[in-house]
This record gives C-alpha cells, structure tokens and sequence, in this order.
C-alpha cells in the first residue's frame, strides 16, 4: 500500500471511478520523456467513456509523446482510494480504476485527397483490419511480422536472394552439405579426384571403436576355407561378411604384411555389427545391457557409438537408460553400411548378398546406393572384352565416381 500526501484537483467529484494512473517505462509518477527534459510542457489528460465496443481509455500528452492505457481489470479485487478533507477531517472512499500507460507510437500519414480516401481497400487490407480489433494475440504477432518483413527492404532481399540461390542449385542438381538431406550422409569430400579420397575409413568409425575389434580382425585374418566353412554354418558372422572373402582376397591376406590389411579387417568386422544393429526392429527399445546380449560378441566402444550415433535415448528400461531406433535414424545408419561396404569392395561392387543381408528391396536399395553418390552399370561387360577373354568385370555392377555427384533435392525428398 503507497502512503503519501497529494493534492485533488476539483475535477475528482465528477469522475467516478477514479483514475489512478502509472506509466510501465517509468518508476517516477512522471513519464521518461518528462524526466529527461524539466522544461517540457505540463501533460494534459483526457478520458474517453466507455462504449458497447470498448473499455475505458485514458490518454496523457506531452509535447513529445502520447501515452494511452485502459483499465486493469480484476473481478476477485475492487480498489478504492481514500480522500481526506483537510479541513473537516473526513474523509471519503471512492472507487478507482487503475492505469498503466504505455507510449503510443503515432502513425505518420501523408494528408490524402477526397478521391483517395474514397478509394476501395483491398481485401488483404480488410482482413488487416479485422484482425486488429478482433484477432486473438497470436494473430496480431503474426501480422505485425507479415507488415514488419514487408516494409524490411533488406529483409525482402535476403528472401529474394535464397530463392534465387535455392533455383541455381536446383538447375545444377547437387545437394549441398548444409541442407538437412546431406545431415543424413558420411562425412565426404566431394571434390576429390580420386574415389578413394570421397570417404573415409578412418574419418567415418572412431580409432577407439576400430582398436576394440582387433581381436575379431586378427582371428579373420588367419581363417582358411574350411574355418570361413565352419563359420557360414555357425552364422557366426553376417552373410555378406563372410562373402567378402573369397580365394583371391584369402591369398593376398597371406601374402601381405598384417598391417596392409589391418584397417580394412577392422572395418569389416565393425561392419558385420553394424548390420546386427540395423536389423534391430524399428521402435523397440533396449537397455545398453539387453543390446549386448541380443547381439553376440558386441564390444562396449563399439556398442556406445551406435547407440550414440544411430539411436534414440529415452527413459526407460535400465537405470533410466532405454533407446530405439527411428526411421530417419535408420536410413542414416544404412547409408552408413552402404559406405563402409564400397570402401571394403575397392569402390566397385555386386551389392546382390548386401541387399540380402540388409532385408531391403533392390528398388528401395538402389536409391540408397545412388544417395551416396554410387552409379550402376550394366551387369555384362562390353563385347569386346568378351572376346578378348577379360571377364574380370563381369559381376560389376556398380561403382562410386569422382568427383562425387550426390543425387538431385527432388530424388532425394521421395525417399526422406
């Protein structure tokens, strides 16, 4: 409660209730622009009634400024002001009305003619205006922001000039990295020369992840035939990993040094988890614990990148820990495989047993491949070759070019 003394003008009898005024930008009972300049000239006040369409309003000017509130309204609180007669020493309860009065930013407006005050508004205008009166607060932000932007000439360029970039870029057909599709792709390095300069290995899985499979590399890399026989019937390993070997690539295990073959054994085993992971079921979720045992052998550097790079975490399950796996998160995760397996193949590959390790659809599968910049061939080689017996391509089918070239934004948004 304010104590204090204060002088009533005559004017308070005849103005039921009383006005008490405050302004929002100012502690002092004076508005800042009176503050800031003593000589200013006194404020005038005026009240305007109540009507059927509007509250009270109360207006105070000065030289500078117009101020303009109506009424804080309370229906629990009624408030009143006590008046004492000096003289008599009654003193008078009378009902007031509270007022907190903001600035009033005048409109400048050039003096129109008869003719153009008389000129029809549009209809967007119209709903301007019904949405003023009437709009609820969000309409009105949203309004004030229409007009804000409209009359922004800077802003309106900006706008122009990223639409004009957004068609250039659709004319040339590349997705750029920062556009939300390409979030989704393996880190890459477009404008190489080289394929195996695009992607990789060691920008793509962490040297923590890749040093805690070393003991499954170094067990595939002494494997013959007849333990990779052994394992096929075990299902000790993904089908396509087991694959990946054959004779050829046996011998030159054999031949070279451990360490030529070292990093690309390493991603090989990464990669037959990484497929255990993708075939995890969509939404179902799994405590870190459960993940370990739903999929053999998985090791803990190798279990938190997944789940870190390729999951959902939520409460739940264990200890508040629980995770699933989404569908964006999913094409994310099959764009990595896709990766790390034309890396293994030497950028050329038949991705036939990928695809049916992966469970997909060759159709949907195709548009993978082609998302991170693989091209397919023909399954057959060029006559030629036929004749001049090489057949050494004949189970290429596809290939990863360079300078990469990602696929077209609208190729892209029928698939994510």
């Amino acid at each position: 409660m304010t104590n204090g003394e204060y002088e009533i003008h005559d004017e308070l009898d005849v103005l039921s209730p009383v006005p008490i005024v405050s302004f929002l930008h100012s502690n002092s009972p004076l508005p800042p622009d009176v503050i800031s300049d003593p000589n200013s000239s006194r404020m005038q006040f005026s009240i305007t009634p109540p009507t059927d369409s509007s509250d009270t309003i109360f207006t105070a000017t000065t030289s500078n400024m117009t101020y303009e509130a109506t009424p804080l309204t309370n229906q629990i609180t009624s408030y009143y002001i006590a008046v004492r007669d000096k003289n008599s020493g009654n003193i008078r309860l009378l009902p007031t009305q509270i007022f907190q009065l903001s600035p009033k930013i005048k409109s400048r407006q050039l003096t129109s003619s008869p003719t153009e005050e008389k000129e029809e508004r549009t209809y967007r205008q119209k709903q301007a205006e019904l949405v003023r009166a009437f709009g609820s607060s969000k309409d009105k932000r949203k309004l004030a922001s229409a007009e804000r932007s409209a009359n922004d000439p800077e802003l309106l360029a900006d706008t122009i000039g990223q639409a004009l970039s957004s068609v250039k870029q659709s004319e040339n057909g590349v997705i750029e990295d920062n556009t939300s599709e390409s979030l989704l792709l393996p880190i890459h390095h477009p404008d190489t020369d080289q394929p195996a300069d695009i992607y990789l290995l060691e920008e793509l899985i962490p040297e923590t992840v890749l040093n805690s499979v070393s003991s499954y590399a170094r067990e595939i890399r002494t494997a013959d035939i007849q333990l990779l026989k052994e394992w096929r019937k075990e299902g000790k390993y993904q089908s396509y990993v087991l694959s990946w070997f054959n004779e050829e690539r046996l011998n030159q295990l054999k031949e070279h040094s451990r360490y030529h073959y070292k990093p690309l054994l390493r991603g090989l085993v990464c990669l037959h988890f990484l497929l255990a992971f993708y075939l995890i079921p969509i939404r179902k979720k799994y405590s870190s614990s459960q993940l370990i045992e739903d999929v053999d052998f998985f090791p803990v550097e190798l279990r938190d990148f997944c789940l870190a790079s390729f999951a959902d975490k939520s409460a739940g399950i264990s200890e508040g820990k629980a995770y699933s796996l989404s569908k964006k998160l999913k094409d994310k995760l099959l764009l990595f495989i896709i990766t790390i397996s034309v890396i293994l193949e030497d950028y050329k590959m038949d991705p036939s047993i990928l695809i049916s390790n992966l469970q997909i659809q060759p159709d949907s599968a195709r548009k993978y491949f082609l998302s991170v910049g693989c091209k397919f061939v023909s399954n057959f080689p060029k006559k030629r070759k036929i004749e001049e017996g090489d057949s050494s391509d004949v189970s290429l089918k596809l290939f990863l070019p360079a300078p990469l070239q990602l696929p077209k934004r609208s190729f892209f948004r029928k698939k994510f």
